[in-house]
Formats: structure tokens, sequence, C-alpha cells
């Protein structure tokens, strides 16, 4: 990696130094027409291309985000089942951003493109078939009686029941309702859970192939580290992202270093126990190297360690969540909802009505993580709030 960086800095330098020459030479030129001395010119000319650098270092950076937002919608997959499951398992752009930058450290050149072919979900459907009964009147009216007759009519409907992506696998469980009617009945599909198995290789042979070497695990954790947690960056439902972030960088939260336990004020209670391993706040994104808004805080935890609510309410959402990874989503009504996310099991339905304390599900690894832990936000009126703070009732 030395010999890599220190090529593509010579390679700056290289440019750097034609750059500064050439204005060097203009700037004499002119200058020296109306009598400026040299001096002064070669002050004008190092601003002159600390300025042009700057703006083609910002015009890369943007150039980048546009190929990997452009290849991540292109291989995140079409969209069949009838409840759109498959958005949930969209690529994050980040992560093909890193791949591309880990290449390009070690000297190889590997598209946008390639990166999210490479680690695009491979779906699985299972196709239902749902009835409709309708009692309709018969036109036979002779009788004292009106005679009635059955109307079934069939809809077959696609449900996503596997996705194999570059961390795992996640599996689909459906089952058919049943709805009564005064005239009848019809049949729904409705989801019951997702369970997720993690294939921690699986991301080590997708780098292997593409940086055509052996990589190992903890090279492969190391490149999704680059991409940072998107979670407040990547896909989510019902407009949970849409909400703004502070104005300004600085604006964050305060730290806490300690296992973060007893800590809740009133009938709130803390989620999970354990290291707070990334802070609510401002902080630089690995990738683009722009400040970038952490919406919540992550509690180290050992996998399968209960996930608890932090207060009554109702379940928004619960399942696959984009780079969140398996998430659940509570309204305690007040304009506050809470998100838990990356678990590894959920033990709740969207609907359904839990107390403080309840269990939602497991500490996992799914979604856009590096380890077991839990990211836990809090949003009012749907703007993020220091989780920390809200618990201790700030």
């Amino acid at each position: 990696m030395e010999r890599s960086g220190a090529g593509a800095g010579l390679v700056k330098g290289l440019v750097g130094r034609a750059a500064l020459t050439g204005a060097q030479t203009l700037l004499r030129w002119l200058l020296g027409l109306v009598g400026i001395p040299a001096a002064v010119a070669m002050v004008a000319a190092l601003l002159g291309v600390m300025t042009v650098l700057a703006a083609f270092a910002e015009g890369s950076r943007e150039d980048l985000q546009a190929a990997a937002r452009e290849a991540a919608a292109e291989y995140s997959g079409e969209v069949r089942s009838f409840d759109g499951a498959e958005r949930a398992h969209a690529l994050p752009p980040g992560l093909i951003a890193a791949v591309v930058q880990q290449a390009e450290v070690e000297g190889r050149k590997v598209e946008h493109h390639e990166a999210a072919a490479a680690l695009a979900p491979r779906f699985t459907y299972q196709t239902y078939t749902l009835r409709t009964l309708r009692r309709e009147p018969t036109s036979d009216t002779g009788g004292t009686e009106p005679a009635w007759q059955e109307v079934v009519e069939t809809q077959n409907v696609m449900a996503l029941t596997v996705a194999e992506t570059y961390q795992g696998t996640y599996t689909y469980r459906y089952r058919v309702r049943r709805v009564d009617a005064e005239d009848g009945y019809r049949e729904e599909l409705e989801r019951t859970g997702v369970e997720f198995t993690p294939v921690p290789e699986r991301l080590a042979q997708i780098l292997s192939g593409l940086l055509d070497r052996p990589v190992e695990q903890w090279e492969a954790a190391w490149v999704e580290g680059l991409a940072g947690d998107l979670s407040d960056g990547g896909d989510a439902p019902g407009g949970w992202l849409l909400a703004v972030a502070p104005d300004e960088p600085g604006s964050g939260g305060w730290s806490w270093r300690s296992t973060w336990s007893g800590m809740a004020a009133g009938d709130r209670v803390v989620p999970v126990e354990g290291p707070i391993t990334s802070e609510f706040g401002w902080r630089v994104h690995p990738v683009y190297g722009t400040p970038h808004f952490h919406a919540g805080v992550d509690i180290g935890a050992p996998a399968g360690t209960p996930v608890r609510a932090a207060l009554s309410g109702q379940v928004q959402f619960a399942g696959a969540a984009g780079s969140y990874g398996l998430a659940a989503i509570l309204d305690h009504g007040g304009g506050i909802h809470t998100l838990y996310g990356h678990m590894r099991v959920i033990r709740v339905r969207a609907g359904q009505e839990v107390a403080a304390g309840e269990t939602l599900g497991e500490v996992g690894s799914t979604g856009l993580s590096t380890g077991p832990h839990l990211h836990f936000e809090v949003r009012r009126d749907g703007k993020p709030v220091d989780p920390l703070g809200w618990l201790a009732g700030r």
C-alpha cells in the first residue's frame, strides 16, 4: 500500500509541478508587462494552482459519488415482489466506492459497475395463488327467496423468499390470511418474518475476485468499514431518512464511552447495555471526505443479546431496511419515533403494540455493519435527537 500511495503521490506531484510551472511562466509574462515583481507573481501562481486543484478534487469527489449511485441503482435488482421487499437489499453506494478506492490503492482498475455487479444481491421467488369469493344474486327471481351464486376469482402474487447478499442470506416467511366480508371473503398474503444467516466469508470471496488476490475476512471488514456506517444515508422505510440533520457540523451530541446502563429516566428503557462505539453527531465521511451526520448511537453487544423497546408504542415497521439491516421502528406518539437497526432476528411485526422493555429482536450485524451492535435512533417530529439525552429525560 505504501508503494501504491507513493506512486499516487508522485503523479499528483508531477501534475501540480507542471501546473505550477505553467502558471508561473504565464503570470510572470503578464505581470511583467505592468511592472509587478516576480515574487508577487509566484505567490499569485501558488494561490491560483491551489484553487484549481481544490476545484479538481471537489469535482472528482462528486464524480465518485455520482458513479457509485448510478452503479448501485442499476445492479440493486428489479422489484418483482408484491411488497417491494427487494428495495431493502439495495446496494450501498458507499461500499461500491470503497471497493473501487481499495482497488486503486492496490494499483488495480475496478469500474464502479464491475464492483456493483459482483456485489449485487441474488433473489429467489415463490408464486402464491390468492382467491377472492363473492356471493351474487342470480338473474332467476321467480322464487320467493333470491337465488345466489358464488363467483371465485384468483390472482397470482409473487413474493421474495430468499435474498443472497454480500453479507449473508435473508429468508422471508409468509402466510395467506383470509379476510371475511358480508358478501364473501378475500385472501391476502402477509409477511410473518425474516431471518438472516450471516456468511462472513462471502464479501471476502467477492473481493478476492475483484482484486485478483486472496482476501482475508478481516480485510473485507476493513474495506466495508471504509464505506462508513451509512445507516443515516441509506435506504429506510416510510420516509424515515427524509428528515434533515442539524444545521451545522459541531451541533451533535455529547460523548459517552463507558458501559450504557441504568441511565433511562421515567418509563424509558435502555435498549441494550454495552459500550457506545459510535456517537451521535457530525463526523467526516471516510470515503467521500465530507461532513457526515450520524443520526443515532451504536451500542456494542454480543450477537443474540435481546433488544428492548425504549418506550411503549406501536411497531410502525419491522423487516429488512437497506443499510440498517433487519430493523424495527416504533411510534410512541407525540411525534417520537425510535429505530433499532442491524438486528439478526426480529420478534415483532408491524402494527403490534409493545410495552417498554419488551423484546423486539436480537443484536446482530445485518445491513452495513462491521460487527455485532445495535444502531439506535430517536426522532422528534422527524428530526434526529441525541438518544442519550432523550433517554436521560433531556
